[in-house]
């Protein structure tokens, strides 16, 4: 395993551990009090929890993306993208053989 490959396993691993403690409601400020019954500066301390467990784990699926790509599996595309445009190649392809093939019948004819 690369040095890289081992540094994004160690980073993947504390993303989760950060992202597990900062998506669990209870830990949000304000945590067992109705929303009614916070006053404004807890409100926006929940918010702020709830923007930045988020954005953990956004980062932490980027890291998974790139784990996958580092660790080389087979057949890994993050979007599937690729996917549609390589089928769609071979289907043109395909076509074009296609009709090569009726030009080059009725030249012979």
């Amino acid at each position: 395993m690369s040095d890289r490959t081992e540094r994004i396993n160690d980073l993947t691993e504390r993303l989760a551990d950060v992202f597990l403690t900062e998506a669990d409601p209870d830990n949000w400020s304000g945590a067992g009090v109705h929303p009614t019954e916070m006053d404004p500066q807890t409100r926006g301390a929940r918010n702020w929890d709830a923007k930045n467990a988020n954005q953990v784990g956004a980062l932490l699926m980027r890291t998974l993306e790139l784990r996958e790509r580092f660790a080389g599996l087979p057949g890994f595309k993050p979007t599937g993208e690729d996917d549609r445009a390589d089928a769609n190649i071979a289907k043109y392809e395909r076509e074009a053989k296609r009709l090569l093939d009726t030009v080059s019948q009725r030249r012979g004819s």
